[in-house]
């Protein structure tokens, strides 16, 4: 839920993160945190440019709000790019799925607020709960007009059987199987998947995830193994 980093971008960094979309609530247990160090701590503060911070780009609040979403079907009717050029605009900004400067793996984006000089912080909120809840809805139009594709359909029946039978699977190519067949559930051409079962695997079978539960320090090509273990164990009764 909570960790405290110290000495990187910034000399500290306090990270919450609560599934679901419980911005309001991981905002809360960051401020009440950030009062408590700010009793012990003085930190570097300016009345006119707010917090003074290590890197530039978060100088005002230093604060990033951030949600991560699933959008397969935006990314296959190419529409990400056209919002990202928008969100921008808005003060917002669509990173891949760990951040600045990395690419979505299974169809995973990051959207946090970009500004953080000249807003308050529940402002920067609000703006990012809104344009979510909007980019949320184009979402779901954009799944009603492109599952009714049967090259989509066999895409995702295909991704189910290749999970449940194969055995070796890279990191990414597991996880955009898996953001196909929970693209199959949420449209609803996969009935007998457990949605919950496939959000879990999408954290089971990053590479840190396999060895820390295996307590083995495996090289990539027993990862490769050891992941398609995981998903035949996982899904054999689907």
């Amino acid at each position: 839920t909570m960790s405290i980093m110290l000495m990187e971008e910034d000399h500290i960094r306090l990270q919450i993160i609560k599934d679901g979309f419980a911005l309001d609530e991981a905002y809360s247990l960051a401020s009440k945190v950030d009062d408590v160090i700010e009793e012990n701590i003085t930190y570097a503060f300016d009345n006119d440019f707010g917090y003074l911070t290590a890197c530039p780009t978060n100088t005002g609040t230093g604060m990033r709000a951030s949600v991560m979403l699933h959008l397969p079907a935006l990314e296959k009717s190419r529409a990400i790019g056209r919002i990202a050029g928008n969100l921008s605009k808005l003060g917002l900004t669509i990173r891949g799925t760990h951040g600045e400067g990395t690419e979505p793996k299974g169809s995973l984006y990051q959207l946090s607020n970009q500004v953080t000089l000249g807003i308050s912080e529940k402002a920067a909120i609000e703006n990012l709960k809104n344009i979510t809840s909007q980019l949320i809805s184009q979402e779901e139009l954009a799944r009603e007009r492109i599952c009714s594709n049967i090259d989509i359909q066999d895409s995702i029946s295909r991704s189910l059987g290749i999970l449940k039978y194969a055995h070796t699977i890279t990191h990414d190519e597991a996880l955009q199987l898996l953001s196909n067949v929970r693209l199959g559930i949420v449209s609803g051409q996969l009935k007998d998947v457990p949605l919950l079962t496939i959000d879990k695997l999408m954290t089971d079978v990053e590479p840190a995830t396999l060895m820390v539960n295996s307590g083995k320090n495996l090289s990539a090509a027993q990862r490769d193994v050891a992941r398609a273990d995981l998903l035949r164990k996982a899904l054999e009764e689907v």
